[in-house]
């Protein structure tokens, strides 16, 4: 599973017209997943609350948001690898420590493009998607006693939940496999599939769709693609009916050649399902719902590669480019330097409040012409670079 050689894959793409089950999604389309109706979310009216000082929080609501991809921790008899697909348990428990001294806020992925949950991130928080791909066994695991164990994924977001309180709540997506001759049983513990995929559900954790088989999508068809997202759907809901199944993980990151079919994953023409959005494997971080540049059909995530978080993480704390919510759910507030940027569609069609000062436009100075020579060449002005 070399992460290189599918960014590749995930750049393969056609234009074929789309199939009989395919449809387009019109960018002034896209807004469906923010303003339809989502399962498990009160649409009430959101109460007046008090003037924010956007400036004073550095808030960005239109800012990048990390969403971290995960597989396995201490996985007995697995080599640690360059790839991040299993990495030391104190890996990842630093990982955790780093997000909570930052101020990042972890979110079920789905939360992050539900406008209602977005935006109940505390004031001066940045949200952060945990996700966990394949339902390894590592990542939920019971004792002999009938206990989680501390030392798997679940029991350590639970231990930093106890630690961190409101500023941690129980948040993380689990992308599951049903068993199949593909797969092996969810968790890997047989027996106990059901009981650990409802209690994920029941306990504020997020189940959620990474295909039926983990078969690379890139060869298929609209067809394919529909069944591939469909079968895990009907399969994972067998094991917790409750789950909401609305985000789907791209099996090896790798997409369709035929991006036409690239709506299927999002929506069902036959009505089974329907996904707020589907993210790639590895990556950077991603743009926010309110960014026009965001598509809901390839979201970034990023690696755990060995120290590419770190790397990325000293980046982006001093960027000041990341996601950070003004704690106003009435209300999106966006520095006047990012204006350019700020979606039509916006999430909820929340009123934008502007702070400070715009971008300047940066254009090059013409030279004085000089006495005797050739006109030159009027220069070109250069492109301000985007955030």
């Amino acid at each position: 599973m070399n992460p290189k050689r599918l960014s590749v894959l995930l750049l393969a793409g056609g234009t074929a017209a789309a199939g009989a089950i395919a449809f387009s999604l019109r960018a002034q389309d896209r807004r469906f997943y923010l303003t339809e109706p989502v399962a498990g979310v009160a649409h009430a009216q959101t109460p007046a609350t008090p003037a924010v000082d956007g400036a004073k929080l550095k808030a960005n609501e239109i800012g990048r948001i990390p969403i971290v991809m995960y597989h396995s921790i201490d996985e007995p008899g697995t080599k640690y690898d360059a790839h991040g697909l299993n990495i030391h348990g104190e890996t990842f428990r630093k990982h955790l420590t780093m997000m909570a001294k930052a101020g990042w806020y972890p979110m079920n992925a789905r939360d992050i493009y539900i406008p209602e949950k977005l935006q109940a991130v505390p004031a001066g928080m940045t949200p952060v998607g945990l996700t966990f791909d394949d339902a390894r066994g590592s990542q939920f695991r019971y004792k002999k006693d009938g206990t989680i164990d501390p030392n798997c994924i679940v029991g350590i977001l639970e231990s930093f939940h106890k630690k961190y309180g409101e500023k941690w709540p129980r948040a993380g997506t689990f992308f599951a496999l049903p068993k199949s001759s593909y797969n092996p049983t969810p968790f890997w513990q047989a027996g106990l599939e059901k009981k650990k995929c409802q209690w994920l559900v029941d306990n504020g954790y997020e189940l959620s769709n990474h295909s039926f088989a983990h078969k690379f999508m890139t060869p298929m068809n609209a067809a394919q693609v529909r069944e591939a997202v469909w079968g895990c759907v009907r399969d994972i809901r067998k094991l917790a009916p409750s789950a909401t199944m609305d985000t789907f993980c791209v099996p090896y990151g790798a997409y369709p050649k035929d991006k036409s079919t690239w709506d299927v994953i999002l929506k069902d023409p036959q009505g089974q399902y329907k996904n707020l959005v589907a993210f790639k494997a590895w990556g950077d971080e991603s743009y926010a719902p309110g960014d026009k540049r965001f598509d809901p059909r390839i979201v970034d995530r990023i690696g755990v590669d060995n120290g590419y978080f770190e790397a990325v993480y000293a980046r982006l704390t001093k960027s000041g480019k990341l996601y950070v919510s003004d704690g106003d759910p009435a209300t999106m507030t966006v520095p006047r330097s990012w204006q350019d940027y700020v979606s039509a569609h916006r999430p909820g069609d929340l009123p934008v409040t502007f702070y400070g000062e715009a971008k300047p436009k940066t254009t090059a100075k013409a030279k004085p012409k000089a006495a005797g020579k050739k006109k030159a060449a009027a220069p070109v002005a250069k492109k301000p670079k985007q955030p």
